[in-house]
């Protein structure tokens, strides 16, 4: 059974629960280098997305809670775990768009892979994406 802190997290959860391709999985309250991630897209044990949902009572209240986030996403990012970050009103307004936008990464991030992609090529080819879904 998945663990929410928070409302924004099941929603967001049951939006991408069913969107998540075949041979992933989603969890909850992933534990990840020295922090806890809401959620992780994760491929065996490797945690291929990171996804959290930034409630306002929870993040960037404070100087020092800004402080916090920044060198959390620093930390990530040199061990090559992206964090895709998500504001409660973005979660509130529109779940699916948050998960499309999720989900959409994590697929062109295994194309890239596969395909052997340069990340140049590779940041072109997700915004494409992005571009496409948001003229639908």
């Amino acid at each position: 059974m998945p663990d929410f802190e928070s409302p924004i997290e099941e929603r967001l959860y049951n939006a991408m629960k069913p969107r998540i391709p075949h041979g992933l999985i989603l969890r909850t309250q992933v534990p990840k280098l020295h922090y806890r991630l809401d959620m992780a897209v994760m491929q065996d044990n490797s945690v291929l997305c990171g996804v959290e949902c930034d409630g306002h009572d929870y993040h960037e209240r404070t100087m020092w809670q800004a402080q916090c986030d920044k060198k959390r996403d620093r930390d990530f990012l040199m061990r090559g775990v992206p964090v895709m970050h998500f504001t409660g009103s973005e979660i509130n307004t529109n779940p699916d768009y948050c998960a499309f936008e999720v989900i959409s990464f994590v697929i062109a991030m295994q194309e890239s892979v596969n395909a052997r992609f340069p990340p140049p090529l590779f940041i072109k080819f997700v915004l494409k994406m992005l571009e496409r879904s948001g003229s639908d």
